[in-house]
């Protein structure tokens, strides 16, 4: 499980790669990549706690479940809360965006590979 992470001059992709699984790839001098998913069956909700989009990241959803995300240049911080709950914020320069993921089960975590 990652508990909390920061980084420093990375860019980051988030897609879904199943009903209630995302790939997280952080790209940076040693990149790397890891799965977030849930152990119930259901979806999992990002939950925009930014009322503005910033130009420099680009989020795409179908339905309401996003589908994708990606941002470049930035600093990314990703802290697990609760069983069922990570915080992330994404920032560049003074700017940043901040969003919850959470579902009603346990979010866990999978550390692909460093690559």
């Amino acid at each position: 499980m990652i508990d909390e992470m920061v980084i420093e001059g990375c860019s980051i992709r988030v897609n879904k790669i199943g009903s209630a699984k995302y790939l997280f790839e952080i790209l940076e001098e040693k990149n790397f990549k890891f799965e977030l998913w849930t152990t119930q069956k259901g979806f999992i909700e990002f939950n925009l706690i930014s009322a503005d989009i910033p130009d420099w990241l680009s989020i795409q959803s179908e339905y309401d479940p996003l589908t994708n995300l990606a941002a470049t240049s930035c600093n990314v911080q990703i802290e697990h809360c609760d069983r069922g709950l990570y915080y992330v914020e994404i920032s560049r320069n003074q700017e940043s965006f901040r969003l919850q993921i959470s579902t009603k089960g346990y979010l866990k975590t999978r550390l692909i590979a460093p690559y």
